[in-house]
């Protein structure tokens, strides 16, 4: 009977390199805000065909910024 020994070090399965993740040009830069008189400069990265910015509640808070929020969702029959 004829016994193999285990190497020390253990072997690795080839797993595949994975691919660096795509990079789009998209609109960034600074934006101004005019609330109340307070003008704040924010930086801004539009998505690929977005024409307006988001702001996160957290600034909206920070800022105090009057909003409404929908009762129902925006569905856009056009797509």
């Amino acid at each position: 009977m004829h016994l193999k020994r285990k190497s020390e070090e253990p072997e690795d399965p080839q797993r595949p390199i994975p691919s660096s993740p795509k990079h789009y040009s998209c609109p960034e830069g600074p934006a101004q805000l005019d609330v109340e008189g307070k003008r704040t400069c924010i930086h801004v990265l539009l998505d690929s065909g977005a024409s307006c910015f988001l702001l996160s509640e957290k600034l909206v808070k920070h800022l105090d910024i009057v909003y409404k929020v929908r009762k129902t969702s925006y569905i856009n029959s056009q797509i």
